[in-house]
């Protein structure tokens, strides 16, 4: 139980210091409660679910890197700077895999709500 808790104090200190993870968050919610409006089904629910997870996995990866990054080397430096934008761009790469799936679920039965 106590890795339990560690492991919630780790999530709730990415989200209280780090914005993106509070609007991945947010659009977590919102992409959830979307997916039961329209009636996705358990699998595509499923999806989404993954696809969520991953993006904030992504996020919570990029954070614990650049907190080590600026740990151990705290001056500037063009390295360090190289794998910070690294490890920006794989959560950029979750986040667009995330629109895709989205798009591909959603608006569908959106554009069949407007017709």
């Amino acid at each position: 139980m106590e890795s339990f808790r560690h492991a919630f104090r780790g999530l709730g200190l990415v989200l209280a210091r780090e914005r993106n993870a509070r609007i991945h968050l947010a659009a977590a919610v919102v992409t959830l409660v979307a997916a039961a409006l329209l009636g996705l089904t358990r699998a595509e629910i499923a999806l989404v679910v993954v696809t969520i997870a991953l993006v904030l996995l992504a996020e919570v990866v990029n954070t614990a890197l650049e907190r080590l990054l600026d740990l151990v080397h705290p001056g500037q430096s063009e390295q360090v700077r190289a794998i910070k934008d690294m490890s920006a761009g794989a959560v950029l790469i979750t986040a667009i895999g995330a629109l895709a799936v989205a798009g591909l679920l959603f608006l569908p039965r959106l554009v069949d709500l407007w017709r």
